[in-house]
């Protein structure tokens, strides 16, 4: 049986990636200006393979960057909530460098999707969660800080991650990401 994240699935879905990055690759197209006729025709999948498993391009897009980002959400959650400053720091740079090396190796499809108006408020959600454990790793004060004051802070560092990230991206990934790792962390001020 065909099912979702089979062998045969997964080899369907990285040339359907493949396709995707390859259309984007000369800037001329936004994501959300791909058909699936398109995408199916580049990859040589037949569209109803597609549609079995996705509603269009850009679900298709987020399940590729969910999906590459989300092997990277649980090492954080465990292992930094307790530590000290300096140990935080250097763990915190650490993720954040291993962030930054998948959208390093996802960046057409990054740039793809902020590039594009339709997508790019969507955007935060490929790195929602993992900035989620970035930001909110830290065990806050809760008597010095109402619920609301955390939730903005929350807000603010994580457009300042976004916007970090869309930088880099827009630089083609110019610096490594340890440089910006380090931008990241002392903008965060942890």
């Amino acid at each position: 049986m065909n099912t979702y994240g089979n062998a045969r699935t997964r080899k369907t879905q990285e040339r359907l990636c493949a396709a995707l990055v390859a259309i984007l690759t000369d800037g001329t197209k936004r994501l959300s200006d791909i058909t699936v006729r398109e995408l199916c025709d580049t990859a040589d999948v037949h569209k109803s393979t597609f549609y079995a498993h996705f509603s269009g391009i850009v679900p298709f897009a987020e399940n590729v960057l969910t999906e590459r980002f989300a092997k990277l959400n649980e090492p954080i959650s465990r292992s930094m909530k307790f530590a000290s400053n300096a140990d935080f720091e250097k763990q915190l740079s650490a993720h954040i460098v291993r962030i930054l090396g998948i959208v390093r190796k996802n960046r057409v499809l990054c740039r793809a999707y902020l590039a594009d108006p339709a997508t790019r408020e969507r955007y935060a959600v490929c790195l929602d969660r993992v900035d989620e454990h970035l930001i909110a790793s830290r065990t806050y004060d809760t008597e010095h800080f109402t619920e609301s004051e955390i939730r903005y802070e929350f807000a603010s560092r994580h457009a300042s991650f976004c916007a970090i990230v869309q930088t880099w991206l827009n630089k083609d990934c110019a610096e490594s990401e340890e440089t910006v790792a380090r931008i990241v962390v002392r903008k965060l001020g942890t």
